[in-house]
């Protein structure tokens, strides 16, 4: 559920209105209904919920147009927050805290994300890059666009940010809690993972990891520069 209003997410919806005026030629202050719920997609927020909160604004004057600082108004108003039968235009934050990353998503698509990095002189090669060298080249880029559906602000974690890409699931609840540091390679990490299914005969495909690189908004830490110890324990107490 969306909370009140607080500065941050001022800025956020600032931003998010800055765009839509920009797509707004003709500045009628209406957009089609399609490209609001496209662009609010590809930031983070799922087609049905956001066709959801648009139908539950009431900011849809004609059949196809949307009044789009009506809608952001509303969106960010306590009364859309208090609509328990809402469906929550973001997933539940208590859901949401549990989700990991899929195994099948670290040995496919993370890994050739490295290795073209890599190619390209941004990391080091994969066999040698660290969870701590990925941090800054792509797990934060990976949401930095994108609304964090846990405090609406701008910026999310990694596995918030894939969980909408193409493809099989690539954030689900999780199945394993993995500890580790940031100086540990990322493919001595997956290998050790893809061995632990071999041994127990699990898909690499259902298993979903809860590490807190990829699950704990990276962007936030940075902002807080040295994150207390008591809130590290808050995060990891209830997992």
């Amino acid at each position: 559920q969306f909370a009140p209003v607080m500065p941050q997410e001022e800025q956020c919806r600032r931003q998010i209105s800055d765009v839509l005026q920009r797509l707004d030629t003709h500045g009628s202050g209406e957009l089609p209904r399609s490209m609001l719920v496209a662009l609010l997609e590809h930031m983070g927020l799922t087609r049905t919920r956001v066709v959801e909160a648009i139908d539950k604004s009431g900011c849809q004057q004609h059949v196809d147009k949307v009044r789009y600082e009506d809608f952001l108004d509303w969106l960010w108003s306590p009364s859309a927050s208090s609509e328990e039968d809402h469906g929550g235009q973001f997933p539940n934050d208590k859901e949401l805290k549990l989700h990991g990353v899929s195994l099948q998503h670290l040995f496919s698509g993370l890994k050739s994300e490295m290795q073209a990095l890599a190619e390209d002189g941004k990391l080091p090669a994969y066999t040698e890059a660290t969870v701590r060298d990925i941090a800054p080249a792509i797990i934060r880029p990976a949401g930095e666009k994108m609304i964090c559906p846990r405090d609406h602000r701008l910026g999310t974690s990694y596995v918030d940010a894939i969980r909408h890409r193409p493809g099989d699931p690539h954030a689900k609840r999780s199945t394993h809690m993995l500890s580790y540091t940031w100086g540990y390679k990322m493919c001595d990490i997956t290998a050790s993972l893809i061995a632990f299914c071999c041994e127990r005969n699990i898909d690499k495909k259902s298993l979903f990891i809860w590490m807190c690189c990829f699950c704990i908004n990276q962007h936030r830490v940075k902002e807080a520069g040295r994150v207390p110890f008591a809130q590290f324990k808050e995060e990891f107490q209830h997992r």
